[in-house]
């Protein structure tokens, strides 16, 4: 008899290892971080926004914006950049996910068309949004991203409120580090930060720092 029962907690053990082992795997996927190069020209946009040229003006269904560079290296990060955020977004990923607007801008993506041309020396988008919501949304992005143009690494960590709850709001995110140490912080730095307080979330990646373009 105790045999028995020493047997079925051992079963029920393993079951709830596996269950816990299986909702991990599930957090790490929805977590997913950013590959090395998408990294590294976020990086290299914050580093040098001074030397980003931002022009938005707003539509009634949306926004047109032209962003540029008169650095040539700049100009064509620019649209790697467009390009690999959209294709992140399109294909269901989370960018930024500890963000209220940018989960916002996630949930609402699909209602949002983007029509990118590149320029001489960098792109110009025009986005629609097909609902009224959707329109918000993507006009509190265009003013997000402008905000990052403007203020480069200091907008980093700032947590912004949802459009459709109200007017574009911002507050700063609760963080113990400043988002350039912890993104750029180097594997195996025993005075690094915990992962999961990095940049307000658990997706930014180890990395060793990235190479920026001078000024």
């Amino acid at each position: 008899m105790l045999l028995k029962i020493d047997i079925m907690n051992t079963k029920i053990k393993t079951i709830v290892a596996i269950a816990l082992l299986l909702t991990g795997a599930s957090h790490r996927a929805s977590a997913q971080g950013l590959p090395v190069e998408s990294r590294e020209n976020i990086h290299t946009l914050f580093t040098q926004h001074t030397n980003v040229i931002r022009k938005v003006t707003l539509t009634k269904d949306g926004y047109e914006a032209v962003t540029e560079s008169k650095d040539p290296k700049l100009g064509k990060i620019l649209r790697e950049h467009v390009a690999q955020m959209s294709n992140r977004l399109e294909s269901g990923r989370m960018l930024r996910g500890w963000d209220p607007a940018f989960r916002e801008l996630r949930e609402h993506y699909d209602a949002i068309s983007h029509h990118v041309e590149a320029t001489e020396h960098g792109l110009k988008i025009v986005v629609k949004g097909k609902t009224p919501e959707a329109i918000q949304v993507a006009q509190n992005h265009a003013e997000i991203v402008s905000r990052f143009a403007a203020h480069g690494w200091d907008e980093h960590d700032v947590r912004h409120a949802r459009a459709v709850a109200g007017t574009v709001k911002v507050e700063p995110a609760h963080t113990p580090c400043s988002a350039k140490a912890c993104c750029l912080r180097k594997a195996g730095d025993p005075q690094s930060p915990d992962k999961k307080s990095c940049c307000g979330n658990a997706d930014c990646q180890e990395s060793a720092p990235s190479k920026n373009t001078t000024k």
